[in-house]
């Protein structure tokens, strides 16, 4: 005898969760949690905020390093709060040098705090 009843067909018309179909208890729009934006951490503070809310230095393939105002220059990536502490926090640490592997230039950090 099979995994099916005598009957030929499907023991039931149910999900492989055990639910029916189409009665509400599966809705994925319920079931998921509110969406958030992707989270990134500051060099400086070594907070976690949304990635909207830090400023991207980007190290270019040719190792210059800028930033990046678009969030989306290829190369390698460090992230920093606006906050003049965490910025000075940064430059004092040499945590944006660090975390980008080459050194940022003296026009890069006067560009920021403006």
């Amino acid at each position: 005898m099979g995994k099916y009843p005598a009957s030929g067909g499907r023991a039931e018309s149910k999900t492989p969760w055990g639910k029916e179909p189409g009665d509400g208890a599966g809705d994925a729009s319920r079931d998921r949690p509110e969406r958030k934006g992707p989270v990134r951490t500051c060099v400086a503070c070594r907070e976690q905020a949304g990635k909207a809310e830090l400023i991207r230095f980007v190290r270019r393939p040719d190792g210059s390093v800028v930033v990046d105002a678009s969030g989306r220059q290829p190369g390698r990536g460090a992230y920093l709060h606006a906050a003049p502490a965490c910025l000075e926090l940064a430059r004092k640490r040499r945590a944006l040098d660090r975390a980008l592997g080459a050194p940022v230039p003296p026009e890069v950090w006067s560009q920021i705090e403006r």
